[in-house]
């Protein structure tokens, strides 16, 4: 079963970016980041909207190119989020998520409801 994409926006000095529509949640399918630049660079805006607290799995990439693979997956707890949506950011590195195939794999948890956001940070920022 094929991972959902999810869109990376560019953020650009001295331009403004409108809020775009974030990808929503496909917890059966769970996603996929295909970074451009540096995953360094990439802002990740997850919101949970669920009844339920449900994690957010980024998963350990390969090793090579993620050298830092062995300290496994990274996962986080969102509290629950129907009355006030959950909100984190996250900027991930290469040396961990990064798959050979220069993707980067996220697992939701079951019923974990909302969006994932993905911006590209310009360069020398």
């Amino acid at each position: 079963m094929a991972r959902t994409a999810i869109t990376i926006n560019a953020i650009s000095v001295n331009t403004a970016l409108a809020n775009p529509t974030d990808t929503t949640a496909d917890a059966t399918n769970s996603h996929v980041l295909t970074p451009t630049k540096p995953l360094g660079k990439i802002l990740l805006r997850v919101t949970h909207t669920a009844s339920g607290a449900k994690n957010f799995t980024v998963k350990a990439g390969d090793s090579p190119p993620a050298v830092a693979a062995g300290q496994g997956d990274f996962t986080t707890s969102f509290a629950a989020g129907n009355v006030t949506p959950v909100v984190k950011f996250f900027v991930l590195s290469s040396d961990r998520f990064q798959q050979d195939d220069g993707t980067i794999n996220i697992d939701l948890e079951s019923g974990f409801t909302g969006t994932i956001g993905a911006f590209s940070m310009p360069a020398g920022v």
